[in-house]
């Protein structure tokens, strides 16, 4: 579970209110294959606009479903299991790797085109960020994210 005191802490760095989101867009989140932590967060916290802290932004619900549904990388990595939680200014998607154990959170490059890419070759071009979704929300409010998806040391 998030701590009010992180939600605080983005709320205040970011200048974004958080309020709790509605059952029918928890639904969503849902929908799209997130579970635990982060249906915790928004069910809790959602951000009222986007919460940009360092060049990272953190979603309201109805963004992070048209992040993975409309638009790219988000929509051509979900049936990957890989869904986008948040974006930096420059396009590339957090995204949580729902496949993998803990569910952490990996950076992937808007400069790709998956689509049609095979499944290993999408994990070789993931870049790990966090090891779950609970560190990606300390790593943002501390401002320490990685914003370089294609220096890819971290796997």
């Amino acid at each position: 579970m998030i701590s009010p005191v992180l939600a605080t802490a983005i709320s205040q760095r970011s200048g974004t209110r958080l309020c709790p989101a509605s059952p029918e867009s928890v639904a969503l989140l849902k929908e799209l294959g997130l579970t635990g932590s982060v249906v915790d967060f928004y069910g809790r916290y959602e951000p009222a606009e986007c919460a940009e802290i360092d060049d990272v932004r953190l979603w309201p619900i109805a963004e992070v479903v048209a992040e993975n549904r409309d638009y790219v990388p988000g929509a051509n990595l979900i049936g990957h299991g890989l869904i986008v939680v948040a974006t930096t200014v420059f396009g590339d998607a957090y995204c949580i790797d729902s496949v993998e154990d803990g569910s952490p959170v990996v950076l992937m490059s808007h400069d790709v085109d998956y689509e049609g890419m095979h499944a290993s070759a999408i994990k070789s071009a993931r870049k790990l960020i966090a090891p779950n979704f609970d560190a990606f929300l300390e790593m943002f409010v501390a401002g320490t994210l990685d914003l370089s998806p294609l220096d890819n040391s971290a796997r």
